[in-house]
């Protein structure tokens, strides 16, 4: 555990190498300097991860079962509020199209705030407007609900796919 303490602290200050030359500081003048990249490749894991793997994915089966679950609604509330057609192509266009700011927003925050909080934001947003849309009394509210809704799922996606690329490892990351 201490090595692995050793090779985080060495990304921001040299470990130094045992070696006999030193210069008039008593510093080494071999120094091995490990980049973010080598020291996240040497931790590996670790319980940090492990953390923040579950609250991704239910981040996504949130957003997965809104998405499947939408078409499925509108069709139902045709019945009850007697819609036509087009109206039920717009609701469902309206949590697309809200996902594009959501995605915007989300980028934003997450640069100047950090991750966490958009991705509280983001799941405080669909829980406050889905139970919004549970109530709502005509389409045009319920449109504004699914909005929103759409907002919180492009949040949702674009943070969960960052903070998965971020928190892999680099022995795992596709990409590398």
């Amino acid at each position: 555990m201490d090595e692995k303490h050793n090779l985080v602290k060495s990304s921001y200050i040299p470990l130094k190498e045992v070696s006999g030359n030193a210069d008039t500081h008593g510093n080494s003048i071999n120094e091995k300097r490990y980049s973010i990249d080598e020291a996240l490749r040497e931790i590996g894991l670790g319980c940090y991860h492990f953390k923040w793997i579950p609250i991704i994915a239910m981040s996504g089966f949130t957003q997965s079962s809104m998405i499947t679950l939408a078409p499925l609604l509108i069709t139902s509330l045709q019945c009850q509020w007697d819609l036509n057609i087009p109206i039920e192509v717009l609701l469902l266009f309206v949590v697309f199209f809200g996902s594009f700011p959501g995605d915007i927003l989300s980028g934003v925050l997450s640069d100047k705030k950090g991750r966490k909080l958009p991705l509280i934001l983001g799941q405080l947003l669909l829980l406050i407007s889905t139970v919004l849309s549970t109530v709502s009394f005509n389409y045009i509210f319920f449109s504004v609900c699914y909005f929103f809704i759409g907002v919180a799922i492009g949040m949702l996606f674009y943070l969960s796919v960052i903070l998965l690329s971020e928190l892999s490892p680099l022995a795992t990351d596709p990409t590398q």
